[in-house]
């Protein structure tokens, strides 16, 4: 398994025998331990411990690096304080509980310390790292309480037997048997970065607030993807659960969209409604949603035909009525051309209506150029008349 490479700190707890230097008994030590790590850095520690062979006293010892803030001890049966006395030796820190007389094997006392600098912090992940040896087989259960609302999410050394919640607190517990001069380890990974991402885009999601449900799904799924290319954790199915949710995200968000762009469809506005339907139609298939994103692309064509269409009755329109304008101009050759130029759209529209109104103002046009031509030609007629009979007055005057 591939360790993490962080600080480490280890408490060195040693089980004196009196005061000699006498072999070891082989009977077993037993420890309880609960540990409380906090977003501090500090570790509170309660132990109850039930010696394996007679002893008049048991030692703590802590690097001066990461010191005991306090340390307490009492019997378990009486509960009857025990001194506890400190000495500084070296670069550690010893805790020496001095039981009242010798205590046979099956004494049992709880210690309880609070430990500073014992849990490290990068980038929102807390690691919390425990260590233990004594010169006797010691057999030990650890109970790790995490801070409320922190995960865990990934222990070293040795997996836990059981992990609970209650409360909105992790309960994870270990256990094992440590030979003579062998250390008990384990590191404990947490945060709650992961959760207050997930619980964000849950919240989000059931307000139907999916544009921000959808971001701290795909937050969540990139923090734990960074944890599982960092330490080589393998949390794949965990991943893509967190991207499928966002994928429901893109769904309903497109869902919303192809909507608005119903809603503008329906009320005749083609330009926004096919805008709309591209991005729905986007949104879908990033969702993965074939079928709805071929019902966008059916819309989408009839908002070009439509459009196209409008373009083609605008262009009919300004014909028309620049017809309308020549004529009352009298203009009635231009005129006539405008309304054949209009009734060509119409007629691509298939606006019966309006091609009937166009061959009416053509045949309006027709009729005016025609009694133009007739007016014309009996004014000529009736001035060369005039030029005849002057002419033939003038020639007889002459004779």
């Amino acid at each position: 398994m591939k360790k993490i490479g962080i600080w480490v700190v280890v408490c060195v707890l040693v089980l004196h025998i009196g005061h000699s230097e006498q072999a070891y008994s082989k009977t077993y030590t037993d420890c309880e331990w609960t540990l409380e790590p906090k977003t501090d850095g500090s570790v509170h520690v309660e132990a109850e411990i039930t010696i394996g062979s007679t002893s008049s006293s048991y030692e703590f010892s802590f690097p001066k690096t990461a010191p005991a803030d306090y340390m307490d001890a009492w019997d378990a049966e009486t509960k009857k304080r025990i001194e506890v006395t400190e000495k500084r030796k070296g670069d550690r820190i010893h805790y020496t509980i001095k039981f009242q007389g010798t205590k046979k094997a099956g004494f049992r006392f709880i210690v309880e310390f609070e430990q500073l600098k014992a849990v490290e912090e990068k980038d929102e992940i807390y690691y919390f790292a425990f260590g233990w040896e004594c010169h006797s087989d010691t057999s030990h259960t650890a109970t790790v309480i995490l801070p409320r609302n922190h995960e865990l999410l990934h222990t070293e050394y040795i997996d836990p037997e059981k992990v609970s919640s209650r409360s909105n607190r992790v309960y994870a517990t270990f256990a094992e048997d440590v030979l003579e001069e062998e250390s008990f380890r384990l590191v404990v990974v947490f945060s709650e970065k992961g959760v207050q991402l997930r619980k964000e885009a849950e919240n989000s999601f059931n307000l139907g607030l999916y544009k921000e449900a959808k971001k701290a799904y795909e937050e969540a799924a990139g923090f734990y993807l960074q944890l599982s290319l960092l330490y080589g954790w393998d949390m794949t199915s965990f991943i893509e659960d967190l991207l499928g949710y966002s994928k429901e995200c893109d769904n309903n968000l497109a869902e919303e969209k192809y909507e608005e762009a119903v809603a503008a469809f329906t009320n005749g506005d083609y330009t926004a409604a096919q805008v709309s339907f591209i991005e729905a139609q986007n949104m879908f298939l990033s969702a993965g949603n074939s079928e709805k994103a071929d019902e966008c692309q059916d819309f989408i064509d009839q908002c070009t035909q439509l459009l196209e269409q409008e373009k083609i009755r605008s262009e009919a329109e300004e014909l028309f009525n620049e017809g309308i304008t020549l004529f009352e101009q009298q203009q009635y050759e231009e005129a006539k051309t405008k309304f054949e130029e209009a009734l060509s759209k119409y007629t691509e529209l298939q606006d019966e209506e309006k091609i009937q109104e166009c061959q009416d103002w053509i045949s309006s046009c027709e009729k005016e150029l025609k009694g133009f031509c007739i007016g014309s030609v009996l004014i000529f007629t009736t001035l060369l008349g005039a030029f005849l009979v002057r002419a033939l007055t003038s020639c007889r005057s002459g004779h």
